[in-house]
């Protein structure tokens, strides 16, 4: 964008801004209030078919809705542009409905709702109807259908109507207007909106200037005026084109709906308190719900707290914008698709086809042409051998998930601390149970993307890209093997080599084969793999993090809440809330212990963990009485835990043996079991601090992991002093 429009968006932002800080309260209470039939100030968006509302709503909120011959809206659209600094890409959110499917055949009442959060601009809410039409083959009564639509929404005086008119069109005679006239003869909250100005001007510049202007006796009259827009290309939305009639149009929108929030809030105020006493006045005729425990219900009360604050922090709604979800999650699969074009070999490079120079001449004679030509054995092997044998595709996806999955066990951390910050180990067995529901999503998503990565090594692809990209670069190969200047040659083939995705300038070594293929036709084949390579290889990248950011969202992200909530009441509920409660705060002080007993068949994940200690020894030479270290950890509310594990033995060990301890907090008494390959032990009695044995295992070198089992933990807490 032009600086000058940069600046010029600044100002519209800076001059909005008491405006929007305003509106912005009514964006987020709108759903609320709309399902309990309590209309909010909004813009209603009304016109004939295919006036040119969805264009003009494209171009407000930088989003394409479907272009295709016959597509027009089928339902009410409403769309929230909301503003959040912290957003550095702007998004979409889209909440649709299963029925949604049927949309094609007819037009329906229900909305679709797309909420749209960028950094700055006005906020405000635009609703989409369905054009006004007279023909449909779907539906005999697509008139009275679409009319009792528009009518229903412009109808509360709460709503600015924006009348879409097309330039050529006759005012006097536009339905819209005269619909708006029915519902706000007084006019102080339509505008009309004409559309197609450039399209127009061609033809009856004149005439439309007296229309928008109203000078003449028989000019349609608004209170508020006409404002003219061009009509914006899908190229100007795609790059968002600046342009001033749109900038002064949303302005004089939002400015409008302000006045509509001035004017309605008592009333709006006064509605929501009647409806409050209504619904308030419909529990207390409720029948008295069944006795429950005060921990089971203060339980409940904590989930339903933490289900909402997720399910916020999912939609970008939160108010706590210091762990969100949604945007750190687009984020980091953006960071996981860099990193993976970044890695994908530059294949017209020097090296890379030097690489595939000799792969033929040392294949060659080993396999027969068949349909995919005589080099695809070279194709797929290099495919194979660079994304799937080396590493590099199932190396970025596990970090993409395994950093996803650090979010979202820092979110729901956090989460659980603000909601359920009681006495007593709820909040840390909640947490631990948590973490492993993560894991748990976290481990499918890998076994699902590890054989998404081996698919890979099928090299086909539906995309009609790749042929089109191979077409194109190879109409400009051809004429490159004849006879040319070397001075041209070197600019038809910085012209050749950017067709193909993956490259922005032609490497000395591409030329010189270019050259040398003139007299060796085996060199053609090198070039025709690598920019095979290249072009496969850049549609294969995108194709591969589409599905991988798909599967996350779906396993990891989607039904975070629900999932949380299905496993803590089925866990944690029921008798072993006793357990996990403090009864009062003087059972915080008691100096009898509190004892948790982690059951491995309600809740395995707050009791066990497991220490792959091979790398921490990696490339160490330990001698006897040397030890290793394991990453500080957590067990069912006991935190800082550590392993200590002596390879070569302890002082105290006998020769050939491994020794281990465990290190807990003092205030702990517990009882575990170790298990290292065969090797098992259980502690004979609780333990404190520093627990373990100078003859744990017999050196192995092929087992590498240990793993702890937590049976039972005493929490005892000192009495104050008297």
């Amino acid at each position: 964008m032009p600086s000058a429009d940069r600046s010029a968006e600044h100002v519209l932002s800076q001059t909005m801004d008491p405006v929007s800080k305003k509106l912005s309260l009514f964006e987020r209470v709108r759903g609320v209030c709309q399902s309990v039939s309590i209309p909010i100030p909004g813009v209603v968006v009304v016109g004939e078919q295919s006036a040119g509302k969805s264009s003009l709503l494209e171009s407000i909120s930088g989003i394409q809705f479907p272009r295709a011959q016959n597509t027009c809206t089928r339902m009410p659209c409403v769309v929230s542009l909301l503003t959040d600094r912290s957003v550095k890409q702007p998004y979409a959110i889209v909440s649709m409905d299963p029925a949604f499917s049927e949309a094609e055949k007819c037009t329906l009442q229900q909305a679709i709702y797309v909420r749209v959060t960028r950094a700055e601009g006005p906020q405000m809410s635009l609703i989409d109807l369905p054009g006004i039409t007279h023909n449909s083959t779907k539906m005999a009564n697509i008139h009275q259908v679409t009319r009792e639509l528009v009518e229903q929404y412009i109808a509360p005086t709460e709503m600015v109507i924006l009348c879409v008119i097309p330039a050529a069109n006759d005012f006097g005679n536009a339905e819209v207007l005269k619909l708006a006239s029915k519902f706000d003869p007084s006019g102080e909250r339509t505008l009309g909106v004409v559309t197609k100005c450039d399209d127009d001007a061609k033809r009856e510049a004149s005439d439309l200037v007296d229309k928008v202007m109203m000078k003449r006796d028989l000019d349609v009259k608004l209170d508020l005026g006409f404002h003219c827009v061009v009509s914006g290309s899908p190229k100007d939305i795609k790059e968002a084109t600046s342009r001033e009639d749109l900038r002064r149009l949303m302005e004089k929108i939002a400015k409008l709906q302000e006045a509509r929030v001035d004017a309605h809030l008592p009333n709006i105020l006064d509605k929501v308190r009647k409806k409050m006493m209504e619904l308030e006045e419909s529990l207390r005729r409720l029948p008295p719900a069944p006795h429950e425990p005060s921990q089971s219900r203060q339980f409940h009360q904590i989930l339903s707290k933490i289900r909402k604050d997720l399910e916020s922090r999912k939609k970008g709604e939160s108010f706590d914008k210091a762990l969100p979800i949604t945007s750190v999650v687009d984020s980091k699969i953006k960071t996981f698709k860099k990193k993976l074009h970044s890695q994908n070999p530059k294949w017209l490079e020097a090296d890379k086809i030097v690489e595939v120079s000799h792969l033929q001449d040392s294949k060659r004679g080993y396999t027969v042409d068949n349909m995919t030509g005589p080099n695809s054995h070279i194709f797929i092997g290099i495919i194979k051998k660079t994304f799937i044998e080396d590493g590099l595709l199932k190396e970025h996806t596990h970090a993409m998930i395994e950093n996803i999955g650090g979010h979202l066990r820092n979110v729901v951390r956090h989460v659980i601390q603000q909601h359920a910050s009681i006495n007593g180990m709820l909040p840390h067995v909640m947490d631990a149970t948590a973490q492993d529901c993560i894991d748990k999503a976290a481990e499918e998503v890998l076994a699902t993307c590890d054989r998404l990565v081996e698919a890979q090594e099928v090299t086909s692809t539906e995309n009609d890209n790749y042929m089109t990209t191979m077409t194109t670069f190879q109409d400009g190969l051809n004429p490159l093997l004849q006879e040319a200047q070397a001075e041209e040659l070197e600019k038809k083939c910085e012209s050749l080599v950017g067709a193909l995705p993956g490259v922005k300038k032609a490497d000395p070594k591409f030329v010189q084969l270019i050259k040398q293929a003139r007299k060796d036709p085996r060199n053609v084949a090198v070039i025709q793999i690598c920019a095979s390579l290249d072009a496969y290889t850049f549609l294969m990248l995108e194709s591969f993090v589409e599905m991988s950011a798909k599967l996350v969202k779906s396993s990891m992200v989607e039904k975070l809440a629900d999932k949380l909530e299905e496993i803590w009441i089925e866990e944690l509920g029921g008798d072993r809330l006793k357990e996990l409660f403090a009864e009062d705060e003087n059972a915080t002080a008691d100096v009898k212990p509190s004892r948790v007993a982690t059951e491995k068949a309600s809740a395995p994940a707050a009791g066990i963990t497991k220490w792959n200690f091979a790398k921490s020894k990696e490339g160490a030479t330990l001698k006897k009485g040397e030890c290793i270290r394991s990453p500080k950890f957590n067990l069912a509310g006991m935190e800082d835990l550590e392993l200590v594990l002596y390879p070569m033995g302890d002082e105290e060990a006998s020769e050939g043996q491994m020794s281990l301890y465990l290190e807990s907090p003092p205030a702990w008494q517990i009882k575990y079991k170790a298990t290292l390959g065969k090797a098992e032990r259980v502690s004979d009695e609780m333990q404190t601090s520093r627990s373990g044995w100078p003859n744990f295992a017999s050196k192995d070198e092929n087992a590498t992991e240990i793993v702890v089992e937590l049976m039972e933990a005493i929490h005892s807490k000192p009495t104050a002093s008297t």
